[in-house]
């Protein structure tokens, strides 16, 4: 799971320095070129080239520099919707991706919370069973060899008979006794 966040991390850094370096060769290109700096006026003496020439020029190059500079205006704007659209369709881009990261992230918070339940769910039962178990564990260690004399037998009123490899025994309430005599008297022993 780490390297998945690590990885998104970096796909989003990419994509965010991309978007940032289109960005700004757009808005250069919308600005009429350039790095950024500012430059000399495109008229006058020094719109030639060289003040030397600009001085001889006749008048109609003036006006064919012109025309030119008009269809370079208009490419330039033509341009700028190519980088305009360009923009837009990353813009979207981005933001389906990060709708898609999110929902990844809302789908992995809900998996390891279902996880962290079902864990919890597993533990108690495992406690539950562990202590079901002592508790059977107590209890028939408890009854196991406890001695009930012939006066109280008698209030139980179990006569229910069970022989198992040819010894008697009495089964009451899922609890078997054996009769055994104990100082000379009749007993029934707890013996499961």
């Amino acid at each position: 799971m780490k390297s998945t966040v690590m990885k998104t991390i970096a796909f989003t850094v990419m994509l965010t320095t991309l978007w940032l370096a289109t960005y700004e060769i757009s808005e250069a290109a919308r600005r009429g070129g350039g790095g950024g700096g500012r430059s000399m006026s495109r008229g006058g003496p020094a719109g030639g080239g060289s003040m030397h020439r600009s001085q001889t020029r006749p008048q109609s190059s003036s006006r064919a520099g012109t025309m030119d500079r008009s269809r370079n205006s208009s490419r330039s704007q033509v341009n700028n919707r190519a980088g305009d659209r360009q923009i837009s369709d990353q813009t979207r881009q981005n933001a389906s991706d990060r709708r898609d990261n999110n929902q990844d992230r809302i789908d992995n918070r809900q998996d390891n919370l279902s996880d962290r339940q079902d864990f919890r769910q597993d533990r108690y039962d495992d406690r539950k069973e562990y202590r079901n178990d002592r508790q059977e564990w107590y209890e028939d260690s408890w009854r196991r060899g406890r001695y009930i004399t012939a006066v109280r037998w008698g209030s139980v009123g179990c006569a229910n008979v069970v022989y198992v490899n040819g010894v008697r025994y009495y089964q009451c309430g899922g609890v078997r006794y054996e009769q055994v005599y104990r100082g000379g008297e009749v007993t029934y022993i707890i013996v499961n």
